[in-house]
């Protein structure tokens, strides 16, 4: 019995569900990651409520994560070129759990700008072992093409619903209520 030609076998059909699966799963990733910037946004207002956050230090509960995202990116890159992408992946996901859980857990201003910038540190871990699990996962060409497209689209569409809620938010971007 010969396959016809075009028609996947069953290895083919896993091999493609596994894929599907991974790129799932580091668009999810992404798509986390890139939330959490805006996310804290519609936030805002509790928090400053919640931990009497000044209004001139709020913007250090978003500015923390992004801060500490873009200083680490390269170098976590580089990390995960050395030790191995799947590897960093991983423990950078764990990591932003933990920073996640330490933000909600925390009782005064300074715990949580800590744990903000943890969450920084850990996204910088997270998406250049993601972008690298991708490039090496898919073969080279419309494959590729198709995932690094969909990852992209999955990055760059995750703060559009929030940017939208928060602009609408009452507190202004000095964090001093408009209404």
């Amino acid at each position: 019995m010969t396959a016809q030609p075009g028609s996947a076998g069953p290895a083919d059909r896993d091999q493609g569900r596994g894929k599907g699966l991974l790129l799932a799963a580091l668009c999810l990733a992404q798509f986390m990651l890139i939330l959490d910037i805006v996310v804290v946004s519609v936030a805002l207002p509790s928090v400053q409520d919640d931990l009497g956050i000044a209004p001139a230090d709020l913007q250090w509960v978003s500015t923390a994560y992004g801060i500490a995202f873009g200083a680490f990116l390269i170098v976590a890159g580089r990390v995960a070129d050395l030790l191995g992408p799947r590897r960093i992946f991983l423990a950078g996901l764990v990591a932003f759990m933990a920073a996640s859980l330490a933000c909600g857990l925390a009782q005064d201003s300074f715990q949580l700008l800590l744990a903000r910038g943890g969450q920084g540190l850990a996204a910088a871990i997270v998406s250049p072992a993601a972008l690298a699990l991708l490039t090496i996962s898919f073969s080279e060409g419309e494959e590729r093409n198709r995932a690094l497209g969909a990852w992209a689209a999955v990055a760059s569409g995750a703060p559009s619903p929030v940017s939208c809620s928060a602009a609408s938010s009452p507190i202004s971007s000095t964090g001093v209520g408009s209404s």
